[in-house]
C-alpha cells in the first residue's frame, strides 16, 4: 500500500532503561523558557551526533526535523522542544517512555534523547515515511473505495488496541497525524 508507513533503515535497539537518564534531566533544574521558535528559514538547533536538515512539522510545543545520523548517514527524525521548562522535559520523558513501551510497528523506534546546550529536550526517532490520512483523502477525486475504508479502519483500530493494551491513550488522534 503506497500510503503505508515504511520502516527506516535504522535497526538499533531502544535503551531498555531510559528512566534514570530522564530523572537526571528533570533534576537538572532547567526551568527557563527559550525564546526560539525554530520556524522555517531559521538555522536548526545543534544536536550532538546528528545533522538537522529541514523541519518536517511543528506544533505548539515542538518542532520535528529531518536529520541524518553523523556516524552512518541514516535518516532520522529529531523532535526538539520549544522550551526548557520542567513540564517540557517531563512531557518529552513521558513521550519517550510511551514510544518505547509501544514500539514498532505502531510507533517510531526511539534512538536517542537528551538536552540541547540551551536546555531544551530532544528525542531522536526512527524516521517514518508515508502520507497522512488527511493528504490521502484530499487527493481523492471520488469517495474512497469501501474496501480501502474498511482496511484503513482495521489498521487504525489495531494500532489503537495495541496502544490501549500497553496502558496508553493517544491524546492527539486526528487524520493529519
Amino acid at each position: 500500500d503506497e500510503g503505508a508507513m515504511q520502516k527506516s533503515e535504522l535497526s538499533e535497539e531502544v535503551d531498555p532503561a531510559p528512566g534514570a537518564r530522564w530523572r537526571a534531566l528533570l533534576s537538572s533544574g532547567a526551568d527557563a523558557v527559550v525564546n526560539s521558535s525554530d520556524r522555517h528559514g531559521q538555522a536548526p538547533p545543534t544536536v550532538p551526533g546528528f545533522t538537522l536538515e529541514a523541519p518536517l512539522g511543528e506544533g505548539g510545543f515542538a518542532v520535528v526535523w529531518a536529520a541524518r545520523r553523523d556516524v552512518d548517514g541514516a535518516q532520522v527524525a529529531v523532535k526538539v522542544s520549544r522550551t526548557t521548562t520542567l513540564p517540557a522535559v517531563a512531557r518529552f520523558r513521558k513521550e519517550r517512555e510511551a514510544l518505547t513501551r509501544l514500539g514498532p510497528p505502531f510507533a517510531a523506534r526511539v534512538h536517542d534523547d537528551g538536552l540541547l546546550d540551551d536546555g531544551r529536550p530532544y528525542l531522536v526517532m526512527e524516521r517514518l515515511t508515508g502520507v497522512t490520512l488527511t493528504s490521502r483523502l484530499a487527493a481523492l477525486e471520488a469517495p474512497p473505495d469501501p474496501a480501502w475504508v474498511t482496511e484503513t479502519a482495521r489498521k487504525l483500530l489495531e494500532a489503537l488496541s495495541a496502544l490501549h493494551v500497553a496502558g496508553l491513550v493517544h491524546r492527539d488522534l486526528k487524520p493529519s497525524n
